[in-house]
């Protein structure tokens, strides 16, 4: 065939197969190794940008209220609270209704 005889014939197919058996496992490698390393590289990516995407926007919205929230009292500040004349003018009555819910609810028992 093709004018080869047979053992130049059977030495091109021992090549071939060589060539062949090397691809196989230049594939094997690819597939097995490289692809799965930066496919499994890509999901991680895909779950960190989708768990910053799923918490950005209530973080920085809690953020801007807590900012707000302070500016606001650091404008009142100090409060009416605070002033010693207001602590001055404490009810005393707030102390005895407080006794009586407590012995009220103690008997309820």
């Amino acid at each position: 065939m093709f004018g080869l005889t047979a053992t130049e014939l059977l030495g091109l197919s021992v090549v071939a197969a060589l060539f062949s058996v090397a691809g196989n496992l230049l594939a094997l490698v690819l597939r097995e190794f490289l692809f799965v390393r930066s496919f499994e590289r890509w999901k991680e990516r895909r779950a960190l940008r989708t768990v910053y995407q799923r918490y950005r926007d209530p973080i920085v919205l809690s953020g801007l209220d807590l900012i707000s929230r302070v500016a606001e009292i650091r404008r009142a500040y100090p409060t009416n609270y605070l002033l010693a004349e207001v602590a001055a003018q404490r009810p005393t009555r707030f102390r005895a209704n407080t006794i009586e819910i407590r012995t009220s609810a103690g008997t309820s028992w």
